[in-house]
C-alpha cells in the first residue's frame, strides 16, 4: 500500500535571471503542473496570449530537441539521435499548428498578443521563459523578437544521459502543457461563436443549430493541435524512458504523462484514470509478486474520436 498524494495546486516560481539548471528544471515542472489544473475559462485576450506562447514553446522544444539529436549523432548513439530527431519534427509540426491559431485570433480579434494577465497566461509564459533558458546562451532570455538565437554547448544538455532525460522530460511536460491549453478549447470556440455573432449582430442563443464557419475553423485547428499534441507527448515519453535509469523519479513522471496522453479524451480525469487503471494495476501486482514481471506498455492510439457538435455553440 502507498500513500496518494492529495491533488493541490503548486504556488507559482517567478522566473529569475541566472537561474541554475535544476531551478529552471523545478520551475518548468511548477508551470506545467499548475496549467494541468488551469481553469478551462478565460477571456479573448487569454486565448490569444495562449496559442501565440503555445505556439513559441513548441519552437524552443523543436529547437532543445535538434542540439541533443545532434549531439547524440555525434557521440555515434544513432537510436537516441533517430527518436530525438523525431520529437524535433513533431514538436515543429505542432508550433506550425499553434502559429496557425494564433493567426486566426489575431485576424479575428484585429489586436496584437499582449500579455494577458489571466493565471493561465502568466504560467506559459513563466513555462516559455524557462525552456528557452534551457537551451539559449543567454541567462535572462526573454521571448521576443531580439531574442538570441545562439544556443547552449550541446554538451551541457547532454552531460550524462540521466541529465538528457531530465531535459526531455522537461520538453515533455512543456508539450502535455500545450495540449492541455488545446483541450480547453470548447470554452474558446464558444467566444469565437459569440464574437462571430455579435459581429453579426445576433444574439448567442439565436437558436443556430451550425457552428459560424470561424468558430468551426478554430475546432478543427484545436483538435488538430491536441491530437497531434497527444502523438508527441507518447513518442517524447518513450524517449525519456530509453534516457532514464530504470524505476527513476524522471522515469515514472515521463510513463504518467504518455498514459494521460493516451487516454482518451473523455477519460483524462483523475478519478477516471484512476478507475481505468485499477484493474491493470491490480493484475500487475499479481504478475509481481509470482514472476516479477513487468506488464506491456498501452498501445498508441489508433485514431482520434472528435468532440460531438451538439449546437451552435460547443457543450461544455
Amino acid at each position: 500500500m502507498e500513500a496518494v498524494t492529495l491533488r493541490r495546486t503548486e504556488e507559482r516560481i517567478p522566473p529569475a535571471p541566472g537561474e541554475s539548471t535544476s531551478r529552471l528544471l523545478e520551475g518548468i515542472s511548477t508551470s506545467a503542473q499548475r496549467l494541468r489544473n488551469m481553469d478551462p475559462r478565460g477571456t479573448i485576450t487569454t486565448w490569444r496570449y495562449l496559442a501565440t506562447a503555445a505556439a513559441i514553446t513548441c519552437q524552443v522544444a523543436n529547437r532543445i530537441t535538434s542540439v541533443m539529436a545532434y549531439r547524440y549523432r555525434e557521440l555515434g548513439e544513432k537510436d537516441l539521435a533517430a527518436s530525438l530527431l523525431e520529437a524535433a519534427r513533431r514538436t515543429r509540426l505542432i508550433g506550425m499548428r499553434w502559429q496557425a491559431i494564433a493567426r486566426n485570433w489575431r485576424s479575428l480579434t484585429g489586436m496584437r498578443s499582449d500579455p494577458a494577465t489571466a493565471p493561465a497566461a502568466i504560467d506559459a509564459g513563466d513555462l516559455l521563459i524557462r525552456l528557452g533558458r534551457l537551451v539559449y546562451a543567454d541567462p535572462a532570455w526573454m521571448p521576443g523578437p531580439r531574442w538570441t538565437t545562439r544556443v547552449v554547448p550541446p554538451e551541457q544538455l547532454t552531460s550524462s544521459t540521466e541529465h538528457a532525460a531530465r531535459i526531455v522530460l522537461a520538453v515533455l511536460q512543456s508539450i502535455e502543457a500545450c495540449n492541455v491549453m488545446a483541450a480547453a478549447h470548447r470554452a474558446a470556440v464558444n467566444d469565437v461563436a459569440r464574437l462571430t455573432l455579435a459581429h453579426r449582430g445576433l444574439p448567442a442563443s439565436s437558436g443556430r443549430h451550425r457552428l459560424p464557419v470561424t468558430a468551426r475553423r478554430f475546432l478543427t485547428r484545436y483538435e488538430g493541435a491536441l491530437h497531434h499534441g497527444k502523438e508527441t507527448a507518447i513518442h517524447l515519453g518513450d524517449t525519456v524512458l530509453k534516457l532514464a535509469p530504470p524505476g527513476s523519479g524522471t522515469a515514472a513522471e515521463a510513463a504518467l504523462i504518455a498514459r494521460r496522453a493516451n487516454a482518451p479524451n473523455s477519460h483524462e480525469t483523475p478519478a477516471a484514470l484512476a478507475a481505468q487503471s485499477f484493474p491493470s494495476l491490480t493484475a500487475q501486482a499479481l504478475r509481481t509478486l509470482a514472476q516479477q514481471a513487468s506488464s506491456c506498455p498501452p498501445p498508441l492510439p489508433t485514431r482520434y474520436e472528435p468532440y460531438q457538435r451538439k449546437s451552435g455553440i460547443v457543450g461544455k
